[in-house]
């Protein structure tokens, strides 16, 4: 399931029975019908528990990938109960839960205006190994969440305007705060 929201829309795709749709009216789209959607001004996507605002988007649902200008991927981490946020001038989704950034900011900051964020030619955000988190208590069993994994490469740590220092890779988990 996928919410999208824009200020222009265009949509291609076929329908099986012919029937037009009516404006306002729900639409349910079969999984194997071909979707395409062209998006501008004020665009939110969401998916599972991630937000993307854009100004300029294009959306292939069949594939369920995406191409966004000036984008910025609100991911949140059950671990944290926090959001991980990554702004692009130029995002791509790969897959539902796959993207990569170029000339792009990541932060765990909260505010709009983050007052950290690591400055990177490409970031790479993708599902992860599990992180420990705890031992079952009735088997003894260590316990595994689901992490958001976090490349980035050539990367400028940045605090308020000032670089701090620079790294030519980066890669980890993005729950974790070191």
């Amino acid at each position: 399931v996928i919410d999208i929201a824009a200020d222009k829309v265009v949509v291609w795709t076929r329908t099986e029975d012919g029937q037009a749709w009516e404006a306002g009216a729900p639409v349910v789209q079969p999984g194997e019908s071909k979707l395409q959607i062209y998006m501008e001004g004020n665009i939110v996507i969401r998916q599972k528990q991630n937000t993307i605002e854009a100004t300029h988007a294009f959306f292939d649902a069949n594939s369920n990938r995406a191409l966004m200008l000036n984008a910025e991927l609100r991911a949140f981490l059950p671990i944290t109960q926090g959001d991980f946020r990554v702004r692009a001038k130029r995002m791509r989704m790969l897959s539902q839960d796959r993207f990569h950034a170029q000339s792009a900011g990541a932060t765990t900051s909260p505010y709009g205006e983050p007052g950290y964020r690591v400055e990177a030619s490409d970031i790479f955000v993708a599902p992860g190994p599990g992180l420990f988190s705890g031992t079952d208590p009735f088997t003894g069993q260590p316990v595994m969440k689901q992490s958001t994994w976090v490349t980035s490469h050539n990367n400028r740590f940045v605090v308020g305007d000032v670089p701090v220092f620079y790294l030519p890779k980066i890669s980890g988990p993005a729950e974790d705060p070191g």
